[in-house]
């Protein structure tokens, strides 16, 4: 939860699960609910490719650039 790429990258069940850091028992609980339901998982993994093909050097950089410049 407390990761900053969780807000952008990480949809409730859909490209995965949050849990607070340090709560080993509901990340192992959501790991294993994920390993254990093929279709679930099959479903993460497509959304997360999408997701994450939208991001590049490029678009990275461009980001960087318009943090910096625009202070």
């Amino acid at each position: 939860k407390n990761c900053g790429a969780s807000a952008d990258l990480l949809h409730e069940g859909r490209t995965g699960f949050k849990y607070n850091g340090g709560d080993l028992k509901t990340l192992y609980k959501k790991t294993n609910y994920i390993l254990n339901n093929k279709k679930l998982s099959l479903k993460i993994k497509k959304n997360m490719r999408e997701k994450l093909s939208k991001y590049n050097i490029d678009t990275t950089l461009k980001s960087i650039q318009k943090i910096i410049y625009e202070r």
